[in-house]
């Protein structure tokens, strides 16, 4: 109420067009301000009359600018108010607000009292104080931006964003902009602005005018003006951090510095960042950038979202619910918390989870329990000497698996997508390699004079060809198990920097996935009685009769053997037998225990 320098109405609002062009006197204050139309009036809010002033909010700004209005500062810069809002000077803001309701009431100028939601500027970005934004006019420092809107949308369309709805982002934001982009901070910390203004003819100059190399801190320091020959002082601002951290694309590829190691680095690959400085960082980088190559900045951009507490809040310390990294880090691993970051969905908010960490923690040991297995039974496999042996029907089915593991793995990392390989990389090791693949083999690698040598072989071949792929899948999200893992058994070189695995075409076999499928149904369902009765899954059964539908007679053929011994069976046989329901394609009977 001491800064309001007119009212406004709505143009079509009939309870007070007649006051239009006339005058209005402020309560307590006294003085005479004007009563304007303006189409930009909410009639409906309150009693549909505006009060401005300077400043009270950005629409406040832009009325004040419209209608040339005067400008009355009535805020220090320590939050008081000064002597033009006599008698309240010296009071804070929310003091004075306090004391201006009362002095109303007193005065007899108050008619009614209503709660109102009004929309006020607050303190939110990286706080949650909220506190009320108040504004106040200053001289700043600023990059024309408005001029290059479409040129910024453009260039920014000709990068691909992850996930891609977050371009919108940026245009949004491109195309709401009111403002130029303010350089200028009050602030002690900060890159110096290096320019000098004369106080006597006003003009400002740079670091050239004066022959001083960049960079040079004028704060302080005065030099003679070469116009007047007065004095030019150094300016006291210093620059928005989005003025240094928006060149990083440029700082990395030594701009100016080295042009060959610039033509071979420029645009940057990537950039990670989260989607609330897309505004932001994203933003200005873009602009800058563009403003000195004309060329887009990066290749791609990677957006995440935020980690919000395990109660799915955002993490504040005033709701308790803020996880330190420290305290997962220490009782797990860096491996563990890698693994839960991973599991995220690209450019979503992410609730930090014990759980996860705990199944992820569990994952590791099962990594390393299984790795420390394969190890042991590879003492005597010399994988330069060993060709290609002959593969069984599970050997080519957990390669053949493998495979599509591959294939899923890398086109999902070449999309930034981690969640998605993760979840395929931890089922394929705990279910089909850990529960099934390793069990169905361990016969052949304890007994090979009864199962024979070459059947240990192809068992060792597959077991270290599937862990080396595993390991380099993996590597990405848990690099240090896996780069220890792989120096003790590869011993040369380390998982995460070795080469890429691809996929192997005369590996896939749909045929040995399908007669692998049947072997893990009848070993599943034979362990599942063994449970049920109470009987230890180590426990021998003297006789099984399987009945068998004809179709899948050649399938079983080539695993009977393993089923027979993964099951401690000592007498297996089957029959064919067209009643067997097809979909199954067999029928268990255990004859005797």
């Amino acid at each position: 109420m001491p800064a309001c320098v007119a009212v406004l109405v709505h143009p079509d609002d009939k309870r007070y067009e007649k006051l239009v062009g006339k005058k209005a006197k402020l309560p307590i204050f006294e003085r005479e301000v004007p009563i304007l139309a303006d189409r930009d009036v909410d009639m409906s809010f309150g009693t549909g009359v505006v009060y401005v002033c300077t400043f009270g909010d950005e629409q406040d700004i832009r009325w004040q600018k419209r209608y040339k209005l005067p400008i009355i500062e009535i805020i220090n810069r320590d939050g008081t108010l000064n002597k033009n809002a006599k008698p309240y000077d010296g009071l804070k803001v929310e003091e004075a607000r306090r004391k201006i309701a009362e002095d109303l009431i007193e005065k007899g100028y108050i008619r009614k009292i209503e709660t109102i939601r009004h929309s006020v500027l607050s303190h939110t970005e990286r706080s949650s104080c909220l506190a009320p934004i108040e504004l106040l006019p200053m001289e700043q420092w600023f990059i024309k931006v408005r001029d290059y809107l479409q040129d910024i949308i453009k260039i920014s369309k000709s990068m691909r964003w992850y996930p891609s709805y977050m371009l919108q982002r940026l245009i949004d934001w491109t195309e709401s902009m009111d403002w130029d982009w303010i350089i200028s901070r009050q602030r002690i910390f900060g890159t110096p602005l290096p320019f000098w203004i004369c106080k006597s003819c006003k003009r400002i100059f740079s670091a050239k005018d004066f022959d001083e190399p960049l960079p040079v801190d004028p704060r302080g320091s005065v030099r003679e003006c070469p116009i007047c020959h007065g004095q030019a002082v150094g300016e006291e601002d210093v620059c928005d951090c989005w003025v240094d951290s928006s060149i990083t694309p440029l700082v990395i590829s030594k701009y100016l510095k080295d042009d060959e190691f610039f033509s071979k680095t420029y645009p940057a690959t990537l950039r990670p960042q989260g989607y609330e400085i897309i505004r932001t960082w994203a933003f200005y980088t873009i602009f800058r950038c563009y403003l000195l190559t004309e060329k887009p900045c990066f290749r791609d951009l990677l957006i995440n979202g935020m980690v919000a507490g395990p109660d799915g809040k955002k993490m504040s310390k005033s709701l308790g619910n803020v996880i330190e990294p420290e305290e997962p880090l220490n009782k797990y691993s860096a491996d563990t918390l890698r693994q839960w970051a991973a599991n995220g969905t690209l450019g979503e908010d992410y609730p930090f989870s014990w759980e996860e960490l705990e199944h992820s923690y569990k994952f590791l040991n099962k990594l390393w329990n299984i790795s420390r297995f394969i190890e042991m039974h590879l003492q005597d496999f010399n994988r330069e000497k060993i060709e290609k042996p002959k593969l069984r029907a599970i050997d080519k089915w957990i390669l053949s698996k493998l495979q599509g593991l591959i294939e899923e793995c890398t086109n999902n990392f070449e999309r930034y997508v981690f969640n998605i390989p993760l979840d395929k990389i931890r089922t394929f090791v705990w279910h089909e390699f850990a529960d099934n693949y390793l069990e169905m083999v361990k016969h052949r690698l304890y007994k090979p004079e009864i199962f024979g040598q070459d059947s240990k072989i192809a068992a060792q071949y597959t077991l270290d060809y599937t862990l080396s792929v595993i390991l380099r899948l993996l590597s990405p999200i848990t690099p240090h198990i896996c780069d220890e893992i792989w120096s003790q058994i590869y011993k040369q070189g380390l998982a995460s920097t070795a080469e890429w695995p691809r996929v192997e075409k005369n590996l896939i076999d749909k045929e040995a996935e399908k007669t692998a499928e049947l072997a893990k149904r009848i070993i599943s369902e034979i362990r599942k009685f063994k449970t049920e009765k109470q009987i230890s899954l180590g426990k021998e059964i003297s006789k099984v009769k399987i009945k068998i539908h004809p179709e899948f007679k050649k399938s079983f053929d080539q695993v009977i053997e393993d089923i027979k011994a993964t099951c401690k069976i000592l007498d297996l046989s089957y029959e064919e037998s067209p009643n067997v329901e097809k979909k199954s394609g067999y029928k268990i009977e255990i004859i005797e225990l």
